[in-house]
């Protein structure tokens, strides 16, 4: 109890030095009120540490974890990579191999909770990480992901548009498939990744580097295009066309764009039986998010190595 209320008096202290550039007095009085309410809220479940509990707080209010007299640091030094859909899969696997190669990782996601479990996790790993709720089709959300990205870090290098869904994998072909389900296959694999780019292209600009990952598919490469899975298949090819228009249309500013293949991954989407753990699915996610300045743009690559279009 001691340790639980050492930190409901460190938040208090924090929340209440802040200056008036933070909020009003009423604002930080409600901050103020909120953290203490989680840690209360927190320390019933089982087995729950002081550690535990600090990460749940700083996960709530950043600036608690960066020690900020107004709510934010000075911009970081340290390179950030924000990770779409990071709370499962090849998203959370990426995530991991990022900040365990020296990035401060921001993850997403669209659940709240499972995001915040994710990231608290790897804080327990003794991993550089925070999370920023996003819904990737939510063009508000996105704004405000742009504007916490730029007021509490400075700056993103590296963007991972990992989010995807697949709406149609038991679904009808081609001829039978509607409009609906195409169309909500596109906002999220398709348009979503476009439009985090265009938030997050003048932080890059601005630092004169940025690695933008686009997990796309095999399943939507026109060599080896089949039946089935039209909607996701048309989202990821489309996807494939954004990398290259993209990678023509910033060249010569050091913001590289590519696309990649994980393989067929054990995720949800995946299933059991899927022949790749998310861990292999995302080495080539880190590996193009760490390229050099003179590495490739406008590729599309599996196994850290290009694949036909």
């Amino acid at each position: 109890m001691a340790a639980i209320l050492s930190i409901m008096r460190k938040a208090s202290a924090v929340v209440s030095s802040l200056s008036p550039g933070y909020g009003s007095a009423e604002a930080r009085q409600c901050t103020q009120a909120k953290s203490q309410a989680l840690v209360v809220s927190q320390i019933t479940r089982k087995g729950l540490s002081e550690k535990s509990i600090g990460g749940l707080l700083c996960l709530e209010f950043p600036y608690l974890k960066r020690g900020s007299q107004r709510g934010y640091n000075p911009p970081m030094t340290k390179r950030v990579a924000a990770v779409t859909g990071a709370n499962r899969g090849i998203g959370f696997a990426a995530s991991r191999l990022l900040a365990q190669n020296g990035f401060h990782v921001v993850l997403t996601s669209r659940s709240v909770q499972n995001g915040k479990a994710a990231c608290l996790k790897l804080e327990e790993e003794g991993l550089d990480v925070s999370y920023i709720h996003l819904d990737v089709t939510d063009e508000f959300l996105i704004k405000q992901w742009k504007e916490k990205l730029e007021k509490g870090y400075g700056r993103c290098d590296v963007l991972v548009n990992n989010a995807g869904i697949m709406l149609d994998h038991h679904g009808p072909g081609v001829l039978k498939i509607s409009s609906e389900i195409i169309e909500k296959t596109l906002r999220t694999n398709t348009l979503a990744p476009l439009h985090l780019v265009q938030a997050v292209i003048p932080l890059m600009k601005k630092h004169h580097y940025g690695r933008i990952v686009n997990v796309s598919s095999g399943l939507g490469q026109l060599t080896d295009m089949g039946n089935n899975w039209t909607a996701y298949r048309i989202s990821k090819t489309a996807l494939n066309a954004v990398t290259r228009i993209l990678s023509a249309e910033l060249q010569g500013t050091n913001v590289l764009v590519n696309s990649m293949c994980p393989g067929w991954v054990r995720t949800d989407m995946g299933g059991p039986n899927a022949e790749r753990s998310p861990e292999q699915g995302a080495d080539t996610i880190l590996w193009l998010a760490t390229l050099p300045d003179n590495g490739p743009s406008g590729g599309f690559f599996r196994d850290r190595a290009p694949i036909p279009w």
